[in-house]
Formats: C-alpha cells, sequence, structure tokens
C-alpha cells in the first residue's frame, strides 16, 4: 500500500522532479506528444530529474500511449533536454509576453 502511495507522488511530480518548474514539465511532454500518432492517448507514468547544469537540464519520463493499430504498447521512457537560457534572456522573453 506505501508503494501505491509512493508511486503516486513520483506521478505527480512530488518525489524526484521537485526542482523542475512546471513549465518545464509541459515542454518534455509537448516533445513526446510530437512524436506520437494519438498524441491524445498519453499517460505520463513518472518524471524525473535526472541532471542538471549550468547549459541544460535533463529529465526522464515513463510514459504509456497508444500505437498505430490501436492498443497500448507499454511503458516507455523518454529523455527530455532542455538547454537553459541565460538569466538576461528569460526576463527579454518574459517581458515580451507580458506586454
Amino acid at each position: 500500500m506505501i508503494w501505491s502511495w509512493i508511486s503516486l507522488a513520483a506521478v505527480l511530480g512530488l518525489i524526484g522532479g521537485c526542482a523542475s518548474s512546471p513549465t518545464d514539465r509541459e515542454r518534455c511532454i509537448s516533445k513526446i506528444k510530437d512524436q506520437l500518432r494519438d498524441p491524445e492517448s498519453l499517460q505520463m507514468m513518472s518524471y524525473e530529474l535526472m541532471h542538471e547544469d549550468t547549459r541544460k537540464t535533463v529529465y526522464r519520463l515513463d510514459y504509456n500511449a497508444k500505437n498505430a493499430f490501436g492498443g497500448y504498447v507499454g511503458r516507455k521512457s523518454f529523455v527530455c533536454r532542455l538547454p537553459k537560457l541565460p538569466e538576461i534572456l528569460l526576463k527579454s522573453k518574459q517581458a515580451r509576453q507580458a506586454g
């Protein structure tokens, strides 16, 4: 029973992905959906921060999705690499989006 709660917490990003922002998660999910035949069938299983440095952040996502025949294929892993923008570029980008 305790493992089911731990698994649920990991899926919700409460364990392992604490340092990540929702925008990183959304960007990674979007990258997965771009590769799927049926993007609406995506079922996220886990989301984990693997590596972070000054240039990039790397996440591992486990998911399940339907194949071309309409059946779920089972757990797959996806490594999502997101480049980090310098702080000045982030502020400039946010300013453009706000106004």
